[in-house]
């Protein structure tokens, strides 16, 4: 689509523009519900979101979220994704609470759905180790991103583990404290891990 070829080439204000083109057009075609709306509106917030409209890109998630709500299991992953970026975004905007609430129901979905695939996972403990992070809970947020960044590193190895933990937990706050913030740090560095999932429809 029009829309996606000019996100590819990193053009996004054009792409923006077709990509809400494309909405109107589905949304009369198949009302403000349909699947394919969802995808549009998610596609649009992340754009938004890269340009740093958040408030849009906000308003834009959460119609795409409530509109995969009752889209059935076979939707469950799309819907993590979403939930996903909504939670980034509204980690971003300051709402921690509600973001937390989100991130934690992207998690929930993926763990009783369909088996994610792995950089899903990473995006959702990544999100949500930051975010714990900046809430001051680093015993959390040290196993979440040192589990994100294993995922990382275990998916560009080749290898797609099942069933494997993360490494366990220390006692000491302080530990935690700084295993956090390595862990974040290396995820910066890491060119691979991406703070938005990008669907192109």
């Amino acid at each position: 689509d029009i829309a996606g070829g000019l996100q590819a080439v990193d053009s996004i204000p054009s792409a923006l523009e077709a990509a809400k083109v494309a909405l109107r057009i589905r949304e009369g075609a198949f009302g403000p519900r349909h699947v394919f709306v969802a995808l549009t509106l998610a596609n649009i917030a992340t754009m938004q979101g890269e340009m740093g409209e958040l408030d849009a890109a906000n308003e834009n998630l959460a119609r795409a979220a409530a509109a995969l709500e009752q889209s059935g299991p076979a939707w469950d992953t799309r819907r993590a994704e979403i939930l996903t970026n909504l939670g980034s975004v509204l980690t971003g905007l300051g709402e921690y609470p509600e973001a937390h609430r989100v991130l934690t129901r992207a998690r929930d979905i993926t763990r009783v759905g369909p088996a994610p695939r792995d950089e899903l996972a990473a995006a959702i403990h990544t999100a949500l180790g930051l975010l714990d992070r900046r809430m001051g809970d680093f015993e959390t947020a040290s196993t979440m991103l040192e589990k994100a960044l294993w995922l990382n590193r275990q998916i560009h190895r080749g290898n797609h583990p099942v069933g494997r933990h993360a490494p366990r937990q220390q006692p000491s706050r302080a530990v935690h404290r700084a295993r956090a913030a390595h862990a974040a740090a290396a995820l910066r560095h890491d060119r691979r891990a991406s703070p938005w999932i990008r669907n192109v429809w």
